[in-house]
């Protein structure tokens, strides 16, 4: 989808430097609207576009790198994220703009009918962009801001200045990979603690960057890096091991990868990561550097998992333990309920890559067997996703990364298609969810998300009916 904001002059005369202004992607349009006193809806809200710019720069870092809470929306996080904050005696549309690495996401959320207001917008909208369109149309934007559409001099100039900074930071790799981090973690601009942030960066030149990002969207905060220091003993002393040879010899190859260095980071040659590329084919945007651009990471997860499935002779049923410690190469024992350890107290599961990048071991939270199944086939996931690195966080945040690891598990044990055939109705009840738990070996929370995620069951919390809830707006965030 194309990402645009498209600013005019108004016809509507206003001494505060007003324009009209619309958001769109694609025929999408977030910023349309009803006036009370207008017999038709426009496509665009007249508001000062310096408004818009300050607030973008003001919060760039975070709309543009922090993911979506796991633990839900905050008053905090709208701040930052949501275009009804801008204020300034203007009604903004709620629009909430993130950032997942290499796209971004946008969700409107319209006024309910009888809103008391100037005005009251229309749109129900639930979009990703490329994060580089998103990124040159904001870039021309300010810049049209700081040259025409702002009125005042001051603003200009005070604009003129912030943008010119941002230019800077955002050109300069080191001091960039900072303000990322900072936001990851959820703070503002030199809000977050430094020493945090320098422990986060020191272990991204060990287990990867983008691994050590995953990790601190995981668990934001001050203890981030102190968190993720301890995941990664807690993995080396783990005793659960999987060894995704076989998995990889299953789509057709062996393992491409070289041993793991002193420093524990995996350095696949080009001619390596072109192999296991190949081994991974199950679409195109899995082959490229931006997996999940071109398809929602819940569909590719359901291709690599049906492929698998396929490979190894088990394309339909229950995918029983004995099959799938194989498969993932690990002791049937690593499903069994265990006694209250360490990394159970874990704020999220890890994969560590071992001696080699198909040997890895695995922080398991849960005690329990289904649960234990799951973060385990979820390990398997990250490994596909990101062509084997070193490491891999397997938490309940919202990212694209564990949106497909979580949905990898999902087919891969729960396939949805075998799941229909079992209930035999699209009504089911919720004894039907706790039968075919037991037949599939998952949780019956699996089953849930897998009826809901498919609108199959309780449809409409997934609907945009009305004015969506809190519950939904989640929900419809883990569906993307």
């Amino acid at each position: 989808m194309s990402f645009t904001i498209d600013v005019r002059k108004s016809d509507r005369v206003n001494s505060r430097g007003a324009w009209k202004i619309a958001i769109r992607s694609g025929e999408t349009s977030f910023t349309r609207l009803f006036r009370a006193r207008d017999n038709q809806p426009d496509e665009y809200v007249v508001a000062p576009p310096t408004q818009l710019a300050f607030w973008l720069v003001d919060n760039w870092w975070r709309i543009r790198w922090e993911c979506l809470p796991s633990a839900g929306i905050t008053a905090e996080w709208r701040l930052a994220h949501d275009l009804s904050s801008v204020g300034g005696g203007y009604a903004w549309p709620r629009l909430a703009v993130w950032g997942e690495d290499q796209r971004v996401g946008l969700l409107s959320r319209s006024d309910p009918p009888g809103v008391v207001g100037p005005v009251r917008y229309l749109s129900d909208a639930f979009e990703f962009v490329r994060a580089d369109d998103f990124e040159r149309e904001c870039d021309e934007f300010l810049q049209n801001v700081v040259d025409e559409y702002a009125s005042d001099a001051a603003d200009r100039a005070a604009l003129r200045e912030q943008v010119s900074t941002l230019q800077k930071e955002r050109a300069d790799p080191v001091f960039s990979a900072w303000r990322q981090t900072e936001a990851r973690l959820g703070f503002d601009v030199d809000e977050a603690p430094e020493q945090t942030v320098e422990a986060l960066i020191g272990l991204a030149g060990l287990y990867g960057q983008k691994n050590v990002d995953e990790a601190a969207t995981a668990m934001p905060g001050t203890e981030s890096a102190d968190v993720l220091a301890q995941e990664i003993e807690a993995a080396r002393k783990s005793r659960v091991t999987c060894d995704f040879t076989g998995a990889l010899a299953a789509y057709g190859q062996p393992a491409l990868f070289r041993s793991v260095g002193q420093s524990g980071s995996v350095s696949p040659s080009a001619d390596e990561a072109s192999g296991l590329r190949e081994i991974f084919l199950v679409s195109e945007s899995l082959l490229g550097d931006s997996p999940g651009l071109k398809n929602p990471p819940w569909v590719l997860a359901e291709q690599a998992a049906s492929a698998l499935r396929t490979a190894v002779g088990q394309s339909q049923g229950p995918l029983r333990s004995a099959a799938l410690a194989d498969l993932l190469g690990t002791s049937g024992e690593t499903f069994r309920a265990t006694q209250p350890q360490a990394g159970t107290r874990l704020p999220y599961g890890l994969r560590l890559a071992a001696d080699n990048a198909a040997k890895n071991q695995i922080v398991l939270r849960s005690r329990w067997p289904h649960d234990r199944r799951f973060e385990a086939a979820r390990a398997l996931g990250d490994f596909i996703w990101t062509g084997g690195s070193a490491m891999g966080p397997l938490a309940a945040s919202k990212t694209a990364r564990q949106k497909f690891q979580r949905a990898f598990a999902q087919s891969l044990l729960c396939p949805y298609d075998d799941l229909v055939a079992y209930i035999g109705t699209t009504d089911p009840t919720e004894g039907d969810v706790a039968a075919a738990a037991r037949n599939f070996h998952v949780s019956e929370r699996v089953v849930r998300t897998v009826l809901v995620n498919k609108h199959i069951w309780d449809r409409g919390r997934l609907s945009f009916a009305g004015n969506p809830s809190e519950e939904s707006f989640n929900e419809l965030m883990d569906a993307a």
